[in-house]
């Protein structure tokens, strides 16, 4: 996790830890929405990283132990699976690598960041796109450090299909990753059962506005009807309209200014370390 680069070893690794983090593995076992849609391969693979749910229950079992966890989202599972309490910190990003004053021409495009697979819903997205008015659709911009290579032909199909103009950039450098959220109008994030979405706070620091699915998970709490539009529906129709009206009459500017400061008082990086490192001071 980028966001434990600057945190000691000592953290996860001891064999008798006094902090904890909690490994994002807990999905994978524990939670119903994530377990529903799991693949016969995906149920394979996560049967041989047993070890890693193993470890995670021996370590959480130990006394006097604080556990560190990414979103209250994650903190309710822990506490279902473990019966445990913890600690949230959230995540942070080097905003200022974001709030860049450079100016780059905005495109008639919407983004979404994350790994290319059915648990991110880019097939959504898809949909969503694919309902909108041809002569006011978007480009649809899809950038993974990864992908299901069946799932991608799917995604390319279904573009084809629906007259969806679909650009996919896998393993983009952090510098083109950038750019393109700067040059879209909006950010789209529907996945199942997200601990906590750090790709969201990129898309704040830039200005843009979200449009998020409620019940997606931990990314959910950090933001609200000012930095985007919360959607409590998977109605591909809706979502098209919502999308429709926040790109009409540059609806998007709005958020510009509050989401970049949302992310830069909230979520940068020097915050996060600073509170791991204040709790570090005090444990052990």
């Amino acid at each position: 996790q980028s966001w434990l680069v600057k945190t000691p070893d000592i953290i996860r690794y001891t064999d008798k830890p006094k902090i904890y983090i909690c490994h994002d593995s807990l999905r994978e076992y524990y939670d119903h929405d994530h377990i529903a849609i799991q693949s016969f391969k995906d149920k394979v693979v996560n049967l041989l990283r047993l070890p890693i749910k193993w470890r995670d229950k021996k370590n959480i079992s130990s006394n006097n132990l604080t556990i560190i966890t990414n979103s209250y989202y994650s903190k309710e599972i822990i506490r279902k699976a473990y019966d445990r309490d913890s600690l949230v910190i959230y995540p942070g990003i080097n905003t200022s690598k974001y709030l860049s004053a450079t100016l780059i021409d905005t495109k008639d495009q919407i983004i979404s960041v994350g790994a290319i697979n059915k648990f991110k819903r880019q097939s959504f997205y898809v949909d969503v796109v694919g309902q909108i008015p041809a002569n006011r659709r978007p480009t649809l911009v899809l950038i993974g450090n990864g992908a299901d290579k069946q799932y991608l032909s799917l995604l390319k199909s279904k573009a084809l299909k629906n007259s969806v103009t679909l650009k996919i950039l896998l393993n983009a450098t952090e510098y083109t990753k950038i750019n393109e959220l700067r040059k879209s109008k909006a950010y789209i994030y529907a996945p199942v059962s997200e601990p906590f979405g750090l790709s969201v706070v990129e898309a704040l620091s830039v200005g843009l506005p979200i449009v998020a699915y409620k019940y997606g998970g931990g990314y959910t709490e950090i933001i609200s009807n000012k930095s985007g539009i919360i959607m409590d529906t998977l109605d591909t129709k809706t979502w098209a309209n919502e999308v429709q009206k926040l790109l009409s009459d540059n609806n998007y500017g709005k958020y510009y200014n509050y989401n970049k400061t949302l992310a830069k008082t909230n979520f940068d990086e020097k915050r996060m370390n600073t509170q791991i490192h204040k709790l570090i001071q005090q444990t052990l």
